[in-house]
């Protein structure tokens, strides 16, 4: 049977993380809605996007839900600049991958598309509300995005 998927599309808020930082400090957010894209500056080569969503209703112990996450560049950029940066991903302050993504395939099988796709594991740390905070750092000016983000519901029965 196929996973139930819920798209998390939007709203998104964003803004620069300094330089060396991890969790955003600024006061000001800026909404946006996903595919998600911004071009690093030599002020911060970080960016912070974080979404809330309540916990889907009918799952239980044995519902697996994985949090999935497609992220690409442009096509002149995404073989060589995405696998030079780093993505930090949290849901509800608890770290779940760091992903160096130099240890993603080349460039030669990442899909046609140009997105590298990463999912994972959240069924123990879901809550009634949730908290998504994705860190995009790059090293190079070039832009990354957030393309899509989803949370897939994996029935155990």
């Amino acid at each position: 049977m196929n996973p139930h998927q819920i798209r998390l599309a939007g709203p998104w808020e964003w803004c620069l993380v300094p330089s060396g930082g991890e969790i955003a400090v600024q006061a000001a957010v800026t909404r946006c809605q996903l595919p998600f894209t911004r071009e690093f500056h030599s002020d911060s080569n970080a960016v912070s996007l974080h979404r809330g969503f309540h916990r889907p209703t009918g799952i239980d112990d044995g519902t697996m839900t994985l949090a999935v996450l497609d992220f690409g560049g442009d096509a002149s950029s995404i073989g060589r600049d995405i696998f030079a940066a780093s993505i930090t991903v949290r849901l509800n302050g608890q770290k779940l991958l760091v992903m160096k993504t130099e240890s993603l395939p080349d460039a030669a099988s990442v899909s046609p598309s140009k997105k590298v796709r990463m999912a994972f594991d959240t069924s123990r740390f879901l809550k009634p509300f949730n908290d998504l905070h994705v860190v995009l750092r790059c090293d190079s000016t070039s832009p990354i995005s957030l393309v899509a983000a989803c949370l897939e519901i994996h029935d155990g029965g």
